[in-house]
């Protein structure tokens, strides 16, 4: 990977099989000064940052797209949280643009 991005990126690597998330954030602060970090990914990853707690916001955007498939994403993928470790989110701001919501949240540990 590093070989085809050439100088368009720099590829770091964190953890053998699976990411060590706390390692590659505490990397990303205290070898390159990154403060904040825009995460996206898909639901394994949330859950990651989520349950390790790493996430002190959450960006939603609701596009309604009704529909009944069983087998649809949902924000998160893991195992359920203990009943006295459920995150909790906060309301930060709501926008709205044509059909779609833009919500921002808080997470509470």
């Amino acid at each position: 990977l590093s070989a085809r991005l050439g100088s368009r990126a720099k590829v770091l690597a964190m953890g053998e099989k699976e990411i060590d998330l706390g390692g590659a954030l505490a990397m990303l602060r205290y070898q390159h000064g990154v403060r904040l970090l825009l995460c996206e990914g898909g639901p394994s990853l949330a859950y990651d940052l989520l349950a390790g707690g790493y996430l002190d916001e959450l960006f939603l955007t609701l596009a309604p797209k009704l529909g009944a498939d069983s087998s649809a994403m949902r924000l998160l993928q893991g195992p359920a949280f203990p009943e006295h470790a459920v995150p909790s989110l906060t309301p930060r701001h709501v926008w709205h643009q044509d059909s779609e919501l833009f919500l921002r949240y808080t997470v509470r540990r």
